[in-house]
This record gives structure tokens, sequence and C-alpha cells, in this order.
């Protein structure tokens, strides 16, 4: 059977999901992106999980119930999940979150562009680095 291919996406504002839909698609990754509006629903989705990892999870930082930082701790609490890059995408370019989430375990912290075009590249940029066949 062949591997399911999915992203997991935590972010609260919509326009972005959709235009980070967009960037992924534009990169030629059609893999399905599992919109999740808080950490809440990643570990919601997560602790059930009984098939395939996810190739890669996104986080905000700044999101509702559960932030980025509390979903890195359980996340990289758990051995099974601790192959999955996860690749921090926020509006937020202070030197404090980057530290913290790197120290927490993120992959990578890129802060959100303020244009489609700069998001595509920057999406290309995740897909060669996290994404690449092997």
């Amino acid at each position: 059977m062949p591997e399911k291919r999915y992203i997991i996406l935590a972010e609260d504002n919509q326009n972005d999901v959709l235009l980070l839909r967009l960037a992924f698609r534009k990169a030629g990754k059609e893999e399905t992106l599992l919109w999740c509006k808080d950490g809440t629903d990643v570990v919601s989705y997560l602790g059930f999980l009984e098939d395939e990892l996810p190739r890669l999870i996104i986080l905000d930082i700044k999101m509702l119930q559960m932030d980025a930082f509390e979903t890195l701790r359980w996340i990289k609490s758990h051995v099974r999940f601790s192959r999955v890059p996860i690749v921090i995408l926020t509006n937020s370019s202070m030197q404090a979150d980057l530290d913290l989430t790197l120290s927490l375990g993120a992959a990578d912290y890129i802060v959100k562009p303020y244009d489609f075009e700069h998001l595509c590249v920057r999406v290309k940029d995740i897909v060669a680095r996290y994404m690449a066949e092997s």
C-alpha cells in the first residue's frame, strides 16, 4: 500500500490556510493539507492516529487554545512523532520565539512573508528541505 501523504497545518487564520494550500499546489505538492485550528486539534488528531504519520507539521505560534510552544512540547514528548519535521511559520520575528521553538525541537522557523510570491518561495524551500523524495 503506498504511503499516505499529508501535512498537518495548525493555523487559526483561514486566509493563511487558503494561501498555504495554493502555495503548496504551486510548488507541485498535492498532499492533503489537514487543517487544525490550533494545537489542541493537532494533539487530538495525533493522539488517536493509527495510520501513517504526517510528512510534515506546520505550526503558527499564536493560536487561541494551545500555542506552538505547548504543541511542540506535547509532540516531542512522544517518541512516535520524533522523525516528523515541525516547521514554525509565523508572523513573529521575535528572537525569543525563534530560540524557544528551536530549543523545543522545531526543525525550522520561518517568518511569514507579506506577499504571495514570497510565500511560494518559502514553501518551495520547505518542500526541498523537508519533503524531498527519498
